[in-house]
């Protein structure tokens, strides 16, 4: 999966019970006797171990915050079936899938960040594998994937370590073992990071890193 770390969180006024209001007003809101008592939402689960990109990003200068996209489409090639270095192609995230375990905070980011609207798409292309070699069937071989990442309008080169295990004849699982770090700065997107932690009350990093895993059949 690729990954990707942004950063913000979010707090509403959604979470103000009745026991928050005045008596009278209280005693005109009460549900009857025999229905239940509202529950607030529960926090969504969000499976950061699920095939996909990763970004992590960091708020109040030392707490990370991880969020989960999918992959909307892989376009990957090996010119040699047994050599990972040879790895070639594209792969497309779904922008609109992002997700944490702070959903308030998600709209915003996809929203005002992301612009889903007008790009609900981005990409990160493979411009070089090196290090990989020939990986029998049960082995795995790790070098660096170097590529670019085009996302909400901006674009920016950057190199990544991956591990890939050859899992059958044709079948592989890839999966970064040292992320791929870059800044609002190289996206073009510093005002976009700025209004979302205006809107989120948080002071918000510029720094980002990104991991994904994926498993793939040539």
């Amino acid at each position: 999966m690729l990954l990707l770390s942004l950063i913000f969180a979010c707090t509403t006024n959604d979470d103000m019970t009745t026991a928050d209001q005045a008596p009278a007003e209280q005693a005109a809101v009460e549900a009857p006797a025999e229905k239940a008592a509202e529950t607030p939402e529960a926090a969504p689960v969000v499976d950061m171990d699920a095939p996909g990109v990763v970004i992590t990003s960091t708020k109040k200068e030392t707490v990370e915050d991880q969020h989960h996209m999918d992959f909307k489409s892989v376009d990957l090639k090996l010119a040699d079936a047994s050599n990972p270095g040879t790895l070639t192609g594209t792969v497309t995230l779904d922008l609109a899938s992002w997700a944490s375990p702070i959903s308030v905070r998600d709209e915003r980011v996809r929203e005002v960040f992301f612009k889903v609207a007008e790009y609900p798409t981005g990409t990160f292309t493979v411009t070089k594998a090196s290090g990989f070699g020939p990986t029998e069937v049960g082995a795995s071989s790790e070098g660096m994937v170097t590529g670019t990442f085009d996302v909400s309008g901006g674009s920016f080169e950057g190199t990544m370590k991956v591990k890939a295990d050859r899992t059958a004849e044709n079948a592989w699982h890839f999966e970064t073992t040292e992320p791929m770090t870059f800044n609002v700065e190289q996206l073009g997107a510093a005002e976009r990071v700025h209004e979302v932690a205006i809107l989120c009350g948080v002071p918000l990093s510029n720094e980002f890193k990104l991991q994904f895993q994926l498993d793939q059949t040539f």
